[in-house]
């Protein structure tokens, strides 16, 4: 059963207003939803009004930017430190090339109720499953195969073979479950075809809607943003402060909607930072200095930009600010220049820190106590007093409480973002 509240009082609250609505995939059984944190939701547009309070109410946010090829409306929230998307679509559609699903009134008429949801009746289960395996992913993976096996069970004990539509999705099911996953793959074309002449599917009719929809102005518009959307944050704090296992517990709770980019001074992956690596810094001249400086700009440039046009969200372990706070020597303001003044700025900063003592009975391997007590200093006196920044003592927080902080603070200011 549903443990999330969050969830739990939405869906609730969606059965006492009686509104008419489906979870597509992942109900059987229900848990699959905390665990996918994926849901697909059908539901009338004349409820769309009412079901977009009822989920502002429950703490549900839109992203800034949609960006999928169908004309779905997108919410997501936090809660038990995990993040749940919600896809809302007034109807049943299925490829790139949408794919109109004729039956689709009957999935939203003829439910039943699991835990308290609304799920397809065992028919509308089978047939809308294999629409999107067959035509949206086009490919049958294990977890695939045995959901349709459980489902075509279902419906055999449950449901009256009635129509064709019914029997051809029955056919194609059985053959399935019967074949090997290779063979079943070989076979996609063939079963597209074999629905598609059973009349199951219309195309024409809502074709230009598609067509419409992504040739608009805001949609390229949004397709643009998105690619430049800020969806980074970066973790700070001197050593002994808890970074590491901060962001691996972040990285666990978010799982594969994250990358983890180190941004300390070591493990360089440009071939020119490489070079003076093994340099001696310390014998370098003016100008090799310089060259070297320049060389790390474009060494944290490149890790900055890694993971910046694609879907994920950075999150930062350290940031080049470093460069310029733990540099007092004459090339200072270059630093400042080059790390400070003119590199990217992160979305949200999170400055972890503790007092020496606790550092130092962290990390055993701080060569100098002293050096290391003025470093602490210079980064206390930048972030401690800056408002942008989000400050948290890990020494009164272990790292659940840390990783929660910083949860709640992303699902105020960011989870816009986080899609």
């Amino acid at each position: 059963m549903l443990t999330d509240r969050k969830l739990i009082n939405t869906f609730d609250e969606f059965n006492n207003e009686k509104i008419q609505y489906v979870i597509l995939r992942g109900y059987t059984p229900i848990e699959e939803i905390e665990t996918s944190k994926d849901i697909d939701l059908y539901i009338s547009k004349n409820d769309y009004q009412k079901v977009k309070k009822l989920l502002e109410k429950n703490g549900w946010y839109t992203p800034k930017i949609n960006d999928t090829r169908f004309p779905h409306k997108q919410y997501i929230c936090m809660e038990n430190r995990r993040m749940y998307k919600l896809d809302i679509v007034f109807g049943l559609y299925y490829n790139e090339k949408l794919f109109h699903y004729i039956e689709e009134k009957k999935v939203l008429e003829n439910t039943r109720m699991i835990e308290n949801v609304a799920v397809p009746s065992p028919i509308s289960a089978l047939k809308t499953y294999l629409l999107h395996v067959i035509f949206d992913k086009q490919i049958i993976k294990e977890k695939n195969y045995n959901y349709i096996k459980q489902i075509y069970d279902e419906y055999c004990k449950n449901e009256e073979k009635a129509d064709n539509t019914i029997t051809i999705f029955e056919k194609i099911a059985n053959e399935i479950i019967n074949q090997s996953m290779e063979d079943s793959n070989k076979n996609i074309d063939r079963y597209q075809k074999l629905i598609k002449n059973q009349n199951a599917l219309d195309y024409n009719v809502l074709r230009h809607i598609y067509f419409k929809y992504a040739s608009s102005i805001k949609y390229k518009i949004r397709k643009i943003l998105k690619i430049f959307a800020k969806k980074n944050i970066t973790i700070i704090g001197v050593d002994g402060t808890g970074k590491s296992t901060v962001i691996k517990n972040l990285a666990n709770t978010l799982e594969d909607k994250v990358a983890i980019q180190y941004m300390g001074f070591r493990s360089y992956e440009t071939k020119r930072m490489k070079k003076y690596d093994k340099e001696d810094e310390t014998k370098a001249n003016l100008i090799k200095k310089i060259k070297m400086i320049t060389a790390l700009h474009y060494e944290m440039l490149y890790r900055y930009f890694k993971y910046r046009f694609t879907t994920k969200i950075t999150i930062f372990d350290r940031y080049p600010y470093e460069a310029y706070i733990n540099n007092t020597r004459g090339t200072r303001l270059l630093y400042k220049l080059l790390f400070y003044t003119t590199f990217p700025k992160p979305k949200a900063k999170y400055y972890l820190y503790c007092d020496v003592e606790t550092s130092l009975e962290r990390k055993a391997d701080i060569p100098d106590a002293s050096k290391f007590a003025k470093m602490k200093k210079r980064f206390d006196d930048i972030y401690l007093k800056d408002d942008k920044v989000c400050s948290i003592d890990t020494k009164h927080n272990n790292c659940e409480e840390v990783e929660n902080i910083i949860i709640e603070d992303l699902n105020k200011r960011m989870i816009k973002y986080f899609i």
